[in-house]
């Protein structure tokens, strides 16, 4: 076997031992920032624990800090909290020359689940099926919908598109800056423009 091929199946077969260990019953994915570094496991395949714990920081952080209405103390100003389920599309600001984004995996979807227990009623949605066309805003009174950027694989540093949308006027979309640390992943600040409804 070439040795590239036997590094990444030892690093596979790494992750998979790592996302096993987390502890039992908790319904949360272990914090291990290593973990899941396997390229391709953004969207398609089963979720990587790098993958869930970097979105579910960025959802906490837009949905608890960044919302718009004053969060900084933490608290929650909606009632239903809705992820879109097409990673990379124009909604999250993130889409070139007409790509649509791809579908999020079943596993992901999973996984942040329990990842976002704290937040309030919590659903995956098509963001096409909760947007209304006609007044611009959300079906769902008291939503906000939350559309995420792909993330790159490998980096102890990463940048992360995401956008959320609250109502006709009311909607944020930037770019976190999400890193590394010894207890997860931590959104650490934003990076180029902001764009604020």
């Amino acid at each position: 076997m070439a040795p590239n091929r036997v590094l990444r199946a030892v690093l596979v077969a790494t992750a998979l031992v790592m996302a096993a260990c987390g502890s039992p019953g908790s319904g949360k994915t272990p914090i291990d920032p290593e973990a899941g570094r396997t390229p391709g496991t953004q969207v398609g395949e089963p979720a990587s624990p790098r993958h869930v714990q970097i979105y579910s920081a960025v959802i906490h952080q837009i949905i608890r800090v960044d919302n718009t209405f004053g969060g900084a103390d933490g608290d929650v100003p909606f009632d239903h909290v809705l992820i879109d389920t097409i990673v990379g599309g124009d909604r999250s600001g993130s889409a070139d020359d007409g790509d649509e984004g791809e579908s999020m995996a079943p596993e992901m979807r999973d996984a942040l689940q329990a990842e976002l227990s704290d937040l309030p009623d919590v659903r995956f949605v098509e963001g096409d099926e909760a947007v209304n066309e006609d007044e611009g805003g959300l079906k769902m009174d008291g939503a906000a919908l939350v559309s995420l950027g792909t993330i790159p694989d490998g980096a102890d540093r990463v940048e992360v598109k995401v956008g959320m949308l609250c109502g006709s006027l009311c909607g944020t979309w930037l770019t976190y800056v999400v890193e590394a640390a010894t207890d997860g992943w931590k959104v650490t600040g934003t990076t180029g423009s902001v764009g604020i409804s």
